[in-house]
């Protein structure tokens, strides 16, 4: 028989072993960013859940480099990896970029480099949201496009005199005049459908115009269209969507655009 002395030690003992224990999991939780739920931090599939998310991809997220970008993996779940099989058009990777919050970034050197996806559909509704820059200015360049021939898939060029930017279908649907500067990283937001209207967003700037037309069935590349009018141009992070998300969930998305980069719409 223990004594209660004994009795009594052991109870102190085992408060200070579970109040230990308590303050652990707190230390460990903040650690986490956790108060009590999955401690996921947010990104945009847990920001849209209203339409499918086709395809993300982010600059610190699988991407295959060395020094040069052969593959940059989709984070979703359907697997539309952008990548390039030659290793002299390959994109250049930066690890920490100055120029953006020393976030990495991946450019094309606007002479012959592109990522290219075969498979991504398009559909009747694509919703794009991206952080860019455009390093050299040059009309008629692409910041992403078609992967190869026939109609176009939301492609973003620039167009006329710098620094317009313009979303185009086999004609220009939206031109932002001075919308990105040379050397500027921004955000750009698309919605190319066929039967209403289209737009074309950067900071708080909106351009409207009429429905597009028909969409290419499948395909995109990134610092070209169609392996030509290749751009020298950078890109942190890309989001396409089926379907336009809702406005709570653009706000959100623009916030963590904002909070990562420090790049947002307004």
């Amino acid at each position: 028989m223990r004594s209660r002395v004994e009795l009594a030690d052991l109870w102190t003992l085992n408060d200070e072993i579970s109040e230990r224990s308590c303050g652990y999991q707190k230390r460990r939780a903040r650690r986490r960013g956790n108060s009590g739920g999955s401690g996921a931090a947010s990104t945009p599939l847990t920001i849209i859940t209203s339409v499918p998310v086709l395809q993300w991809v982010r600059s610190d997220l699988n991407v295959t480099q060395a020094g040069t970008v052969s593959q940059w993996d989709d984070q979703t779940a359907n697997a539309y990896h952008f990548t390039q099989a030659t290793s002299g058009k390959r994109p250049a990777y930066t690890a920490s970029d100055a120029t953006l919050n020393n976030r990495p970034t991946i450019t094309g050197d606007g002479v012959d480099d592109d990522l290219a996806n075969a498979s991504i559909p398009n559909g009747s509704s694509i919703w794009i949201s991206g952080i860019v820059k455009v390093v050299t200015w040059v009309a008629g360049r692409q910041i992403w496009g078609k992967n190869t021939g026939g109609t176009e898939c939301g492609d973003l060029y620039m167009v006329n005199s710098s620094p317009n930017l313009a979303l185009y279908n086999g004609t220009p649907l939206a031109n932002i005049n001075g919308g990105l500067p040379e050397g500027t990283w921004g955000r750009v937001e698309t919605h190319l459908i066929d039967s209403a209207a289209c737009y074309l967003k950067l900071r708080s700037t909106v351009i409207s115009t009429g429905s597009a037309g028909g969409l290419s069935a499948t395909g995109c590349a990134l610092f070209s269209s169609a392996g030509a009018t290749f751009g020298n141009v950078a890109i942190a992070e890309r989001v396409v969507c089926s379907g336009k998300p809702t406005a709570p969930e653009i706000t959100a998305l623009d916030a963590y655009f904002t909070a990562l980069y420090g790049v947002g719409l307004t």
